[in-house]
Order: C-alpha cells, then sequence, then structure tokens
C-alpha cells in the first residue's frame, strides 16, 4: 500500500491511475490471450476428430451402397 502511496505522491493522482490501467490492460490481454490459445487447441482436437468421423461415415455409406447396388 505504501508504494502506491509513494507513487501518487511522487508522480501524481492522474499518471498513477494511467500506469494501473495499462498494467490492468496488459495483463488482461496476456490472460486473454493465454485462455484463447488453449481454446484454439480444444477446438482443433474436436475439429480432428470431426474430420475423422466424416472420413469413417464416408466409408460406410460407400459400403452400404455397395450392399444395397448388390442387392438390386
Amino acid at each position: 500500500m505504501s508504494d502506491v502511496v509513494s507513487v501518487v505522491s511522487s508522480v501524481g493522482f492522474p499518471i498513477a491511475c494511467a500506469i494501473g490501467m495499462g498494467w490492468y490492460f496488459i495483463t488482461q490481454s496476456k490472460y486473454e490471450r493465454e485462455e484463447n490459445s488453449k481454446r484454439e487447441e480444444r477446438l482443433f482436437s474436436i475439429i480432428e476428430s470431426n474430420a475423422k468421423v466424416i472420413s469413417e461415415n464416408t466409408t460406410a455409406i460407400q459400403n452400404l451402397k455397395v450392399v444395397i447396388e448388390r442387392g438390386n
């Protein structure tokens, strides 16, 4: 707390507030970047698994088509 008081008394209240807001924005930006990175990794994992499922479904449909065509 004494650090805040010494900063306010040495540079003035408006400048101390600007420094505090700058620190807050930098900290918040870093946190958001980390969260976005984690979210992107999860989404890429989901996309990869969806691509695998689509490929397997395509193969199953093609096999089903062959079976149906042989039945006629």
